[in-house]
């Protein structure tokens, strides 16, 4: 991050910043059956997502003197949000879509003999 204030006198600063989430719980129900051409296919529904700790961390020339670090809190629950509202809708997402079409990809019909198979 780097920041420098447009006003006199002129101020700023930069650094990094290490963001540690522990504790990841995802709940995910999945739907396996078939589609109506008999291929196999997976729906996703119902996801949750929970974390035991976001820590969060400035590092930069005033994060010494605790001046950044006095906005970790806010800075953890926005991750946590972000984290909850981006992080489901794309496990979701990913799953119907391309879990799918491998699915559909894959060869169904096993053969026993040269005149038997299975399907």
């Amino acid at each position: 991050w780097k920041h420098r204030e447009e006003a006199w006198p002129h101020l700023g600063d930069a650094g990094t910043i290490d963001i540690k989430v522990s504790g990841v719980n995802i709940g995910l129900t999945v739907d396996v059956g078939m589609d109506d051409e008999g291929e196999p296919h997976v729906k996703s529904h119902g996801c949750s997502f929970s974390e035991d700790k976001i820590k969060v961390e400035f590092h930069g020339h005033l994060s010494k003197y605790y001046f950044y670090n006095m906005f970790n809190h806010a800075t953890a629950s926005a991750v946590k949000a972000a984290l909850n509202d981006q992080l489901c809708p794309l496990i979701s997402r990913e799953l119907n879509g391309d879990i799918n079409s491998i699915l559909s990809s894959l060869d169904l019909t096993t053969n026993i003999d040269s005149f038997c198979y299975i399907n």
